[in-house]
């Protein structure tokens, strides 16, 4: 009866022992867990904030560069301004539509007879929105190389005078986007209206729609994420749960997304769960 005695109690132990290991390992689970989303959250909108100032920065410069160029361009040497511009700014070509249709290049590219600025999506928009504008990535004609139109409209005692225009490569932008991954399996995308791709890890993306990485990437979603106040958003790529943060690059109608893979988000949290479970067939086996 004694060995009885002895063997109940050493079970009620087990059971007391296993159940406050359980609990132990619950309370430190949760803890654990809640403090892992909010570093998790942090680091990843840290990461899609920091790099997206940085492509906002590249983009600020070249607006100021072609915004200032405004009154040397309508002063009496307007190539010589255009060739300074081109230089100073890493542009392929400076060049300005008149309200003609004429166009005159930092390059002396003599334009057809047939040709007409003011019906180029640069001069519209530029005009349209009374402001310095960015174009959607188009591959150039002559290099073959990915760029993009600055474009800001000038004006002359009040009207129209023309729009200056430039076009720099981004194939060093792309470059940077597509080394933004913090860890093994993420990746960064760069769009313009959470429409278009204009970097991508897969250079084969480039200028394809921004479904093409995950079908749910819409523009509704893509500005959804940027206004409201959670830091990302879970979205499936490849048929694996991935966490989604974007930000707005300012002054343009790009948004840079930084994709984190769920498994690395999680993996400190699984090792603590193994761990505890170990522990626990340890002290009852």
């Amino acid at each position: 009866m004694l060995s009885s005695l002895r063997m109940r109690i050493l079970v009620v132990t087990l059971v007391v022992v296993a159940l406050a290991l359980v609990i132990n390992a619950s309370v430190s689970y949760l803890t654990v867990q809640t403090h892992n989303e909010e570093q998790v959250g942090q680091q990843l909108d840290a990461v899609a904030t920091g790099n997206a100032r940085a492509i906002e920065e590249w983009t600020r410069a070249r607006a100021d560069m072609m915004e200032a160029a405004r009154e040397p361009v309508m002063g009496d040497d307007p190539r010589t301004a255009l060739i300074q511009l081109a230089e100073s700014g890493g542009f392929l070509s400076a060049y300005i539509g008149r309200p003609d249709g004429s166009i005159m290049t930092s390059d002396g590219w003599n334009a057809p007879d047939d040709f007409d600025s003011t019906t180029r999506g640069w001069y519209r928009d530029a005009v349209a929105r009374g402001e310095t504008i960015i174009s959607r990535p188009f591959v150039d004609a002559v290099s073959g190389q990915q760029v993009v139109s600055f474009a800001t409209p000038v004006h002359k005692d009040g009207r129209l005078a023309g729009v200056i225009g430039g076009d720099v490569v981004i194939d060093d932008l792309i470059a940077e986007v597509a080394s933004i991954h913090p860890t093994p399996s993420s990746f960064a995308f760069l769009s313009v209206d959470g429409e278009t791709l204009i970097a991508h890890p897969d250079a084969e993306l480039t200028r394809q729609p921004l479904t093409a990485v995950s079908d749910g990437l819409t523009p509704e979603f893509i500005a959804r994420l940027v206004r409201q106040d959670a830091t990302w958003e879970p979205i499936n790529v490849d048929s694996k749960t991935k966490r989604l943060a974007v930000a707005s690059i300012d002054g343009t109608d790009w948004e840079l997304g930084v994709v984190l893979d769920e498994d690395e988000a999680t993996a400190g949290l699984r090792a603590i769960l193994k761990s505890s479970l170990i522990t626990l067939v340890i002290i009852i086996g």
